[in-house]
This record gives structure tokens, C-alpha cells and sequence, in this order.
């Protein structure tokens, strides 16, 4: 039997080191240590236990998706501690099935169980509660995604590989039965689809906060004319309120903050709730009929796109950009070498991509795009996480 103590006490010893050190607020030190601890784990399992660990994993996600499902979730929020009696007749369901379901919820850490057969929640099975700040409709869109994950190797063996790169051919299409529609018309010829998608982009996220908005105070008190933030694809405006609150009303000045999103996206918005904010519907594939703003904002937007439809709305930001202008680009920024237990969030969403037709990139693809529409890379903001970040781009001097 192989002897663990020489590789792994000196591991634990610096995992524990680190733990002293660790301070609550401290996300990227939190984040790091995880990945320390998942190294650890790693490098004790057998290939066995992998397998176990992925098998896992299956059936913890399913085991969610029933609790989700059900509403059981809600359901636990009438009292402190419930019964899976109580939970069978209130969701309609086999007492047996509710056992069987939140005992593995129960080993997975998600769900309590103060004694047998009775459940409560936890801060982690709150999040699976439907609600603004949860991750309900995240998990219903990464639910949509896996069956297309399913259906990949027969997608690959069948299709031919330029099909992977046609918009309207991408494996979520293939899979739902709706080809023929780039990725955005297909996703709002299916209601139920556009519902879960616009739900998923309206949940919490870290893209508002990584670059330092008030640090243009003083460029945009000296040309207020212009405007301050061009949002296209901005989804529900939630980076444009953000900047809007951290730049105390756009420093004061009457520079404008510009949402533009697809008129079907826009219908959906409470127009109440966009105080300060000019909507505007606009396809990015059309001419930006906004000149010289400050900053222009694309987040998540390039992802979600092949190469050659990416260098298409960069061309059209860059015709319309002066030379004072911005553009910043939220997205996973992939390391050009990937490790164990590291940044796994981002490769996660890179295959979401390859269902959907998009690509997460590293720095050098993204600063090839930005090259080839005659924009160059200034620099990365990196988020805490570490996974994602703000390019940042100008039009080429000289």
C-alpha cells in the first residue's frame, strides 16, 4: 500500500498555515485555500474514488434539480425543522421518494437533519430557494445546457466539424431541435428557455465591482457631453447602476449611462426600476449609433460568440469609439496553462460555450480579436476569483 505521510503531511501543514491566516472578507485568500484543500483531496483519492467522486456529483446535481423541481425547497422555509412526512404531502410526492432524495442532500452538506427523518435548512440549500439573490435560475440554465451535454458525442460523430462554429447550427440547437436560428433567436423561440436565461443574467455577479469606476471622475467632469457608460447587451442595467451608485450620480455631471439590449429583452424590464437610465434597443451587429462615449461596456457578450461574430461587434464598437475612448470586456480570462484545482469555474463556462456556440478565451486570443479590428489591449482588472476579469481595450495610437 502506498504511504501518503511524505507527500501529504507538508500539504496539510501549509493548508494550515494559510487557514491562520485567514480573514472572513478575504475572498481571493478563501478561494485560494479551497484550491489547496481540492489539491489535497486529489492527490489522496484512488482513480476509483474519482470515478466515485464524479458518479457523485451526478447525483447530487439531480437530487437538487428534484428538490428544485418540487419547490421543496420552499416548502422547508414553513418551519424550522420538517418532516419528510410533511414535505411528501405538501409536494404531492411518495414518502419514500422524499427520503431517499434528502438523504443525499443531507450527506452532501446541502441540507440539515437535526433527527431522523426531519430536515432545515442551511445557508446552502437557501440558495436553491426561488427569490432575487439565489442561484435558482443559474441552476435551471446549466440544467438546460446538460442535455446538450449529453447529446455532444453524437453531435460530434454526426455533424461536421465547421457546424460546431455555425451559429445556428451549435449543439444546443441540435439538441432542443430548433437549428437554423443564431443562439439568441433560438433561445427566444422557446419562452420557457428565454424566461430561465433572463432570470440566470439577473442574479448576483462580481462583473460590477472588479474595474475602479470612480477613478474617471475627473475625465468625465471635463467632457460631460459625452456619454459615461455605453452598456450594449447589458442585460437588466445592473452594471449601470452599479457605476451610477459608486460615481454618486455620475459625478454629478449629466453625462449618460445607456443600456442597449435586444427589444425583446428591454420588454421584460421594469422601466420603474431604470431610474437614470436610457434604454435604447439595438442589435450589436448594426452601427453604434452612440460616438465617442467614455467607456463601452460589454459583459458576457463575447463569450457567448465564435471568433469571426466577435471581430463583427468589435469592428462596430471600434468605428464608433474616439480616441479617449474605452472599452472594457467582462468575461472569464482563461490562463494560458491550465492546473489542478484552479480557475475550474471558468473552464466550466467554456463548456457551456461549446454547447452553445461561444468560447471562453485566454488573453492572447481575446488580444488577437481586439488586434484584429484595429483595437489594442491595455491591461487586465482582475476579479477576487481570479477566473474572471475586465480587459481593457483603446483604439491603436499612431
Amino acid at each position: 500500500m502506498r504511504s501518503y505521510s511524505l507527500d501529504i503531511v507538508p500539504k496539510i501543514e501549509a493548508i494550515l498555515a494559510d487557514a491562520k491566516q485567514l480573514e472572513d472578507e478575504d475572498l481571493s485568500a478563501r478561494l485560494g485555500l479551497m484550491t489547496q484543500v481540492d489539491r489535497l483531496y486529489q492527490d489522496l483519492e484512488s482513480p476509483i474514488e474519482l470515478f466515485f467522486r464524479q458518479w457523485t456529483d451526478v447525483t447530487v446535481y439531480s437530487c437538487v434539480n428534484v428538490a428544485i423541481k418540487l419547490g421543496i425547497f420552499e416548502k422547508m422555509k414553513a418551519k424550522e425543522n420538517i418532516s419528510a412526512q410533511e414535505l411528501a404531502d405538501l409536494v404531492g410526492v411518495d414518502l419514500d421518494v422524499i427520503v431517499r432524495v434528502m438523504r443525499v442532500l443531507v450527506a452532501a452538506g446541502i441540507v440539515a437533519s437535526p433527527v431522523e427523518e426531519t430536515y432545515s435548512h442551511t445557508p446552502k440549500s437557501l440558495i436553491f430557494v426561488r427569490g432575487k439573490g439565489t442561484a435558482v435560475g443559474s441552476f435551471e440554465l446549466i440544467a438546460l445546457y446538460a442535455k446538450s451535454y449529453l447529446s455532444l458525442p453524437e453531435y460530434l460523430k454526426t455533424r461536421p466539424s465547421a457546424d460546431l462554429y455555425d451559429v445556428c447550427k451549435t449543439p444546443y440547437a441540435y439538441e432542443y431541435g430548433i437549428e437554423g436560428k443564431p443562439f439568441y433567436e433560438a433561445l427566444s423561440s422557446v419562452p420557457q428557455h428565454l424566461d430561465i436565461f433572463n432570470r440566470a443574467m439577473d442574479e448576483p455577479t462580481t462583473e460590477c465591482g472588479i474595474f475602479p469606476w470612480s477613478s474617471l471622475k475627473e475625465e468625465v467632469q471635463a467632457e460631460p457631453d459625452r456619454a459615461f457608460i455605453v452598456d450594449i447587451g447589458g442585460g437588466s442595467g445592473k452594471v449601470l447602476h452599479f457605476a451610477r451608485a459608486e460615481t454618486g450620480d455620475v459625478f454629478g455631471t449629466s453625462a449618460r449611462l445607456i443600456l442597449q439590449e435586444r427589444p425583446d429583452a428591454l420588454a421584460q424590464l421594469d422601466t420603474a426600476q431604470q431610474s437614470g437610465i436610457e434604454m435604447m434597443a439595438y442589435d450589436f451587429h448594426t452601427e453604434q449609433p452612440i460616438k465617442g462615449a467614455h467607456i463601452y461596456h460589454l459583459g458576457h457578450i463575447l463569450h457567448n460568440h465564435p471568433d469571426h461574430i466577435c471581430r463583427d461587434i468589435l469592428k462596430r464598437i471600434a468605428e464608433a469609439m474616439s480616441p479617449k475612448s474605452r472599452l472594457l470586456i467582462f468575461d472569464a480570462v482563461i490562463p494560458a496553462r491550465t492546473e489542478p484545482g484552479k480557475y475550474m469555474n471558468g473552464y466550466l463556462i467554456d463548456i457551456v460555450g461549446l454547447a452553445t456556440g461561444g468560447k471562453e478565451r485566454t488573453e492572447k486570443e481575446t488580444a488577437a480579436l481586439l488586434d484584429a479590428e484595429g483595437l489594442e489591449f491595455v491591461r487586465v482588472w482582475h476579479g477576487q476569483a481570479g477566473w474572471q476579469g475586465v480587459i481593457e481595450a483603446r483604439l491603436k495610437r499612431g
